[in-house]
């Protein structure tokens, strides 16, 4: 359904856009879709960091250019904010997110964070460094000066279930 009534029968009232480090670059153009469509639910847009580092790589990654490319991916997330993102997400799990630094996102998220946005992200690893990128959610967090939230926490693999039942046992 083109209006989106169907979420909103099943108890859904807000839906997000782009929460996994992925989203339209630029902003604006799917956000006017979006409005000229008139969806029943509330809509909300974060800016992906994955589609930021894409739309600005470059092939050869030497620091003057890691340094010029996070100027031009910092543009994409102040011009991402300014259409009305919601703040920065990042899908640390996926590929590119995954062969990005922390403090590369740092620096992005400290523009959303200026902007009064908040950092949301699919955590680096679900399994057995889980502890780590907690850890790391919150420091891009507290770097960044914004509010962040972690939608995607869960634990997998054997050996961590293994671990869970002889402390609870």
């Amino acid at each position: 359904m083109p209006t989106a009534d169907n979420y909103v029968r099943q108890g859904v009232t807000t839906i997000f856009e782009g929460p996994d480090g992925s989203s339209p670059i630029p902003c604006r153009p799917f956000l006017d879709r979006v409005a000229a469509t008139r969806i029943t639910p509330n809509f909300a847009m974060f800016i992906g960091q994955g589609s930021v580092r894409e739309a600005r790589s470059s092939a050869r990654w030497t620091a003057k250019r890691r340094r010029r490319r996070s100027r031009r991916c910092g543009g994409l997330v102040h011009q991402g904010m300014e259409d009305g993102a919601f703040g920065l997400s990042s899908g640390l799990f996926y590929v590119p997110g995954t062969f990005t630094p922390t403090a590369e996102v740092v620096e992005l998220a400290k523009i959303a964070g200026r902007m009064g946005g908040i950092y949301t992200s699919h955590m680096r690893d679900e399994a057995s460094h889980v502890v780590d990128s907690v850890r790391e959610t919150i420091e891009i967090g507290e770097k960044g000066d914004c509010r962040r939230r972690s939608p995607i926490t869960r634990l997998s693999g054997s050996e961590l279930g293994k671990k869970r039942r002889r402390r609870c046992g």
